[in-house]
C-alpha cells in the first residue's frame, strides 16, 4: 500500500510538471524563434544533473559534466550557433526547461517502483484532467473541432507521449537521469534527420558539428556505463 502510495504521488507531481513545462513551451513558441526554442528547450540537459547534485548530494561523474557541455554545445549549434534578440517567448521557453528537468527526476523516482505503465496511466490522467480544465476556462471548446484534431490529439496522446514516456520510464530504472537527459537530447538530432527525409531539409556545416557533438555526448555516456559495469 505505501509504495503504491507512493507511486501515485509520483505521478501526479508527473502529471503536474508535464503538464507545466509543455504548457510554457507552448506558449513560448508563438512568438519565440525556432533556432532559440530548440536550444533554449534543451537547457534542461544542463540544468537535470544540477537539480540532481542538489536534490541528492552528490555531484555526477566528469564524464557527465563532458557530456553535458558537449551536448548543450551541440544542440546550439544544431539550431545554427546563433540565438537572436531574447523575447518574452524565449523566457517562457527557458522556464519550460527547469520543468521537464524536474519531471526526468521525478520519473526516475518512479522507475524505482518497478510500475511504468501504471505510472504512465495515472500521470497523463492527471496531466490530461487539468489540461481540459484549463482549456474549459481559457478556450472555446467544441466537438467539431475535436472531431477534426483527433488524428494529431491521437498521435501526441498515444504515440509521442503515452508510450515514449512509458519506454522512458522503463529505460530510466537503469540509466541515472543525468545521463538519461543527455540522451533525450538526441531529440533534437533525430528531429534533424526526420526533416531531412520527410521535408528535405538539409543540416549547415555547422548543423553537422553539432550533430556530431551530440553523438560524442551520447557514446561518452555509454562509454562510461560499460566502463563501470
Amino acid at each position: 500500500v505505501r509504495d503504491t502510495r507512493g507511486l501515485v504521488r509520483l505521478a501526479i507531481a508527473g502529471g503536474v510538471m508535464f503538464l507545466v513545462a509543455a504548457a510554457f513551451q507552448q506558449f513560448g513558441i508563438i512568438t519565440a524563434t525556432v533556432t532559440n526554442s530548440g536550444f533554449l528547450t534543451g537547457l534542461y540537459v544542463v540544468i537535470t544533473p544540477l537539480l540532481v547534485w542538489l536534490w541528492h548530494k552528490k555531484p555526477p561523474a566528469t564524464t557527465v559534466w563532458i557530456a553535458v557541455v558537449l551536448a548543450f554545445v551541440g544542440t546550439w549549434l544544431l539550431g545554427g550557433g546563433t540565438i537572436g534578440g531574447f523575447s518574452t517567448g524565449d523566457l517562457l521557453v527557458a522556464i519550460c526547461a527547469f520543468f521537464w528537468a524536474v519531471h526526468i527526476l521525478v520519473t526516475g523516482s518512479a522507475a524505482a517502483h518497478g510500475r511504468p505503465i501504471l505510472f504512465n496511466c495515472l500521470q497523463f490522467a492527471v496531466c490530461g484532467l487539468l489540461a481540459f480544465v484549463g482549456a474549459l476556462a481559457t478556450e472555446t471548446v467544441t466537438l467539431s473541432g475535436l472531431i477534426a484534431a483527433w488524428p494529431a490529439i491521437a498521435y501526441v496522446g498515444l504515440l509521442s507521449s503515452a508510450l515514449t514516456f512509458t519506454l522512458l520510464t522503463i529505460a530510466m530504472r537503469y540509466t541515472p537521469a543525468s545521463e538519461a537527459a543527455i540522451l533525450i537530447a538526441m531529440e533534437s538530432l533525430f528531429a534533424a534527420l526526420a526533416g531531412a527525409l520527410l521535408l528535405g531539409d538539409r543540416l549547415t556545416p555547422v548543423g553537422w558539428v553539432g550533430a556530431s557533438l551530440m553523438f560524442a555526448a551520447t557514446l561518452i555516456v555509454q562509454w562510461a556505463a560499460a566502463r563501470k559495469a
